[in-house]
């Protein structure tokens, strides 16, 4: 009986991504609202693949999708809160960031916020600056923090 379940359940997981088709998206012209959908939007408004990056063909990004650059102060707060919350450390209010973070491109539509942060030891003093980066999805969706 346990087989003959799990069998079924497989059928279902391997069916379910046929069965559920295809959604767009696309930025509203009248709103600037990112709209989904299971057909294409009118109008000659352009449009990608659900989880893509507009311009991403066959979920690749072209090379000029592929960026690197310098993270903004919000992308490089918010992974410094990430960083404090998923991490332990003596002192996590003395956190600090010592160098300039930088965001990458990942080919999976993801992005990279890379960090080099320091902070305090059991003796008060910094302990020297460490890689930290933290992982999110295409939609922005935070994935997994690393720190060293």
């Amino acid at each position: 009986m346990k087989i003959k379940t799990a069998l079924f359940v497989a059928s279902i997981l391997i069916a379910s991504p046929a069965i559920a088709g295809t959604i767009y998206e696309w930025k509203d012209p009248a709103t600037g609202k990112l709209k989904a959908g299971d057909k294409p939007p009118d109008g000659g408004v352009q449009y990608w693949i659900e989880g893509q990056k507009p311009g991403m063909q066959s979920g690749q990004p072209k090379q000029a999708d592929l960026e690197s650059r310098a993270a903004t102060k919000e992308e490089s707060d918010r992974c410094l809160r990430y960083v404090k919350a998923v991490k332990s450390y003596k002192d996590p209010d003395s956190l600090r960031i010592d160098e300039d973070p930088f965001y990458s491109a990942e080919k999976d539509g993801g992005y990279k916020i890379y960090l080099k942060i320091n902070a305090k030891n059991s003796y008060g003093a910094y302990a020297g600056a460490k890689l930290a980066y933290c992982t999110y999805r295409a939609n922005g969706e935070f994935v997994d923090v690393t720190a060293f």
